[in-house]
């Protein structure tokens, strides 16, 4: 598939689900009444959500990052509606990204089948601000360029510890998510990414991250701004965050050799 088979699909049905079904009360409130598939031809169409022969399904890796240490925090991203052709508005996970090859060259597809790999060139291209890894240029040297160098040597040396919490279908847009969280020890994040940009092509990073902590995380989730997949995330990153902050220390396996 391409990434537009799947946006004809995802962004079809969303636009679809929103002219049948948000309205606007006399107040100029926008209310959503019981939803219904009745008058969804297209949603029709594609039957079972979990029959992948009937469509294509994007898969993109989403990484909720944490500062671990004694006060741990998450950074998230800011979805900028003008630059975005999916998801704009919301507050998502950071780095977040289709699971792609660097390069068409088919070295690059075979050295790229990775999921710590895409995890790695997102972090490049969201926090620091590298040119998109979008398969148009040559296979990447991951032993020669920085960071990328640098976060090898730390998942080897136990210092970022990264975990997958499942795949997801956005219920609205049926979008595939392969949800992970990178917990980084907070003197190799500061290292790494002590040249974050506030801001990227895609959106705006908060100078700040926020503190992982219940209430904080009671109001992201209240003010109805989080993605559907970073909403996950954080839900299931707290739930298990014993497993992802204490236990985290003595998972060595790199994630690419699981």
């Amino acid at each position: 598939m391409s990434f537009f088979d799947a946006m004809d699909t995802n962004e079809t049905l969303a636009h679809e689900f929103a002219a049948h079904h948000l309205a606007i009360d006399s107040g100029g409130e926008t209310v959503l009444p019981r939803a219904s598939q009745r008058r969804l031809a297209f949603r029709k169409l594609i039957a079972d959500p979990f029959d992948f022969s009937r469509r294509p399904l994007m898969g993109a890796i989403g990484t909720l990052t944490i500062r671990g240490g004694e006060c741990p925090s998450v950074v998230l991203h800011q979805r900028d509606s003008a630059r975005v052709a999916g998801g704009g508005g919301m507050v998502h996970l950071l780095p977040a990204g289709i699971f792609q090859p660097s390069s068409v060259i088919p070295a690059a597809i075979t050295a790229d089948f990775s999921i710590w790999r895409n995890i790695q060139r997102e972090y490049a291209e969201e926090l620091l601000n590298h040119g998109e890894y979008d398969g148009s240029g040559r296979p990447i040297r991951y032993h020669e360029l920085e960071p990328l160098t640098a976060l090898d040597n730390a998942v080897r040396d136990g210092r970022i510890h990264v975990f997958c919490l499942g795949v997801t279908l956005d219920a609205l847009t049926l979008a595939g998510d392969i949800l992970t969280v990178a917990v980084i020890a907070p003197d190799t994040y500061d290292e790494v990414f002590t040249k974050a940009v506030e801001a990227n092509s895609e959106g705006s990073v908060p100078a700040r991250a926020f503190p992982f902590e219940e209430n904080t995380l009671t109001r992201l989730r209240e003010s109805k701004r989080l993605s559907p997949g970073a909403a996950a995330a954080l839900h299931f990153a707290w739930t298990h965050r014993k497993l992802l902050l204490d236990q985290g220390a003595t998972h060595d396996a790199p994630l690419w050799a699981s």
